[in-house]
């Protein structure tokens, strides 16, 4: 079952769009501590960043075995690399 309201990190995500992040800072984000800031970070790539130039950005993460519960089910575990 879905929800019409957007979830916090939809929302901080969105204001990532709006700001305009720049390189520097996305991969700040991608090195950060916290998984869930470094989510926001790849999906911000994978929606802006041109196809051909996604692997640059995703090969240094692809094996990150960093464990957390990106949905609702708290029971579906999955590693920041597979993400």
């Amino acid at each position: 079952r879905g929800s019409r309201i957007p979830s916090i990190f939809m929302c901080c995500l969105f204001r990532c769009f709006q700001l305009g992040l720049r390189e520097v800072e996305l991969q700040r984000m991608l090195e950060d501590n916290w998984v869930f800031v470094r989510c926001a970070a790849a999906l911000y790539i994978r929606f802006l960043v041109p196809p051909s130039k996604l692997w640059q950005w995703f090969e240094p993460y692809s094996l990150d075995s960093t464990q957390f519960t990106p949905y609702l089910d708290k029971e579906d575990v999955t590693s920041f690399g597979s993400f």
